[in-house]
């Protein structure tokens, strides 16, 4: 749960910041193959992943590469999009079908 996953670094993370987490939350569910963010778009999400798995790859001169990959109770986001305010430079697909 990602509560469990918050408190790993912040110990005491009160019932007024989880309302206030909560307050700014959605969960959806993706099915496999599912781009959550493609190459080139802007991101201004931090996604946590309930169930499920995602994998974060770029293209270079036409090559695929793999860079990550994230599965239950992890968090994702293009950091250096978010950032700089750049487009991404990885695209993140499910690998099977998640709730994130």
């Amino acid at each position: 749960m990602i509560y469990d996953v918050i408190e790993t670094v912040v110990p005491k993370f009160n019932d007024e910041n989880r309302e206030l987490l909560e307050a700014i939350s959605t969960t959806e569910t993706h099915p496999k193959g599912e781009i959550i963010l493609d190459q080139g778009e802007y991101c201004n999400k931090l996604w946590f992943i309930n169930e499920g798995a995602v994998k974060a790859h770029e293209t270079v001169n036409g090559k695929t590469q793999v860079t990550y990959f994230y599965s239950d109770n992890m968090f994702f986001t293009s950091y250096y999009c978010w950032v700089t305010a750049n487009p991404s430079d990885m695209t993140f697909m499910t690998t099977e079908e998640s709730e994130i």
